[in-house]
């Protein structure tokens, strides 16, 4: 399934809840990312299950989560 059709499938059912209030995908996809690194996941996994450029991690979790990369 690409970005584009899970981008229409999450519009379509925000939406059907009167919910929709301009949401991305890439937003549920960072805030996944934040779950993930909270939880204690490496950051090595998370670029590895998620990501094809690892610099992309840097711009998606809070600046504090960071030292974790270094």
């Amino acid at each position: 399934m690409s970005a584009s059709d899970i981008g229409k499938r999450m519009r379509h059912h925000l939406e059907q809840a009167s919910l929709y209030a301009g949401e991305s995908s890439h937003g549920f996809r960072r805030g996944q990312m934040q779950a993930l690194s909270a939880a204690g996941m490496p950051s090595a996994d998370i670029v590895t299950g998620m990501l094809r450029v690892p610099s992309t991690l840097l711009q998606c979790l809070p600046s504090s989560a960071h030292m974790c990369l270094a």
